[in-house]
């Protein structure tokens, strides 16, 4: 389990990548991934191709990530490939909120 964070100076895109489980146990790990570098003013992806397991305090973190930063909805996109991750994404409505690619 990990969060990795990869921005490029001036190309004002980032990706916040999780790999394993996304649980309780990496909710401070995200707010530090979106904290630390400053995120406000870049276009950001959420990778979770490599993410296995999501909770709900996973889903929170989330949401509290896209208050911090700012973004209206649909302007945090979420790379998904998981066939439950994706259930759970939807079974909270996140397609409302983010944008699912």
């Amino acid at each position: 389990m990990s969060i990795t964070t990869h921005h490029i100076e001036g190309s004002k895109e980032a990706t916040i990548k999780v790999q394993g489980e996304f649980n309780y146990d990496l909710v401070m790990e995200l707010r530090e991934a979106y904290i630390e570098p400053d995120l406000k003013p870049y276009s950001i992806t959420v990778d979770l191709t490599e993410c296995t397991y999501m909770d709900s305090a996973a889903l929170g973190a989330m949401l509290i990530m896209k208050s911090h930063l700012g973004k209206p909805d649909g302007d945090i996109a979420i790379k998904v490939k998981d066939p439950y991750v994706r259930k759970v994404l939807e079974a909270a409505h996140f397609e409302i909120k983010f944008k699912f690619s």
